[in-house]
């Protein structure tokens, strides 16, 4: 298991800049070395983590992220958006 793994509530809040803190650390041991000469992981990144793709698609998703978008009936505009994608790819 992993040994810095919190398994209960913590009886003090912890503060967004913290978690924030955490998990930038957490992601730069997961790039470390990706884009390095010697050749590039390629199992579960997709593109650059950041630039202008990064940036419409962070905007879109904040515009989604409260939301259960397989409620198709809830949210019509997702179910468009998904049969456009996948008409590209046929």
């Amino acid at each position: 298991g992993d040994a810095t793994a919190v398994v209960r509530l913590p009886a003090k809040a912890t503060t967004p800049e913290a978690i924030l803190q955490q998990v930038t650390e957490l992601q730069r041991k997961e790039f470390e070395g990706f884009y390095k000469s010697e050749g590039k992981k390629w199992a579960g990144i997709y593109h650059d983590p950041q630039g202008p793709l990064v940036e419409l698609q962070n905007s879109v998703w904040s515009m989604y992220n409260c939301t259960n978008t397989l409620y198709e009936g809830v949210f019509p505009s997702v179910r468009k958006f998904e049969a456009e994608i996948v008409s590209w790819v046929r």
